[in-house]
């Protein structure tokens, strides 16, 4: 695998394993989606923002990030949630949510082409 790939996965990875560790100190709940309020905005922003972050790396590879911001949230579902059975369908709920992922990293991938 290319160098430029494994950046943009582990940053990714990264990203997505951070949201759901965040989550818990920041909103006092284990799923982010749970939250209420204003806070109900901090999943799907985060998720963005991982898309973003994850594209930097090599912004033409930013599918390849995104994929790894799923990958790092299913690996801290089956870290810190390894007797909760839901976590399967957690990760086929967060699939929907991974669009968002990909609308940050085509957001860097537009800004990385028009610079070129």
């Amino acid at each position: 695998m290319k160098r430029k790939y494994v950046n943009n996965l582990v940053v990714g990875v990264l990203c997505g394993f951070s949201i759901w560790m965040i989550s818990i100190p920041l909103l006092g709940i284990s799923e982010p989606w749970d939250a209420e309020g204003i806070a109900i905005l901090f999943y799907p922003v985060s998720l963005v923002f991982a898309g973003v972050l994850s594209a930097l790396p090599s912004p033409r590879h930013f599918l390849v990030g995104c994929v790894g911001v799923y990958f790092g949230q299913v690996l801290q579902w089956v870290l810190f949630h390894p007797g909760d059975g839901l976590w399967i369908i957690g990760a086929m709920f967060s699939l929907g949510f991974l669009l968002l992922s990909v609308i940050g990293g085509a957001v860097i991938y537009i800004i990385y082409r028009k610079r070129i």
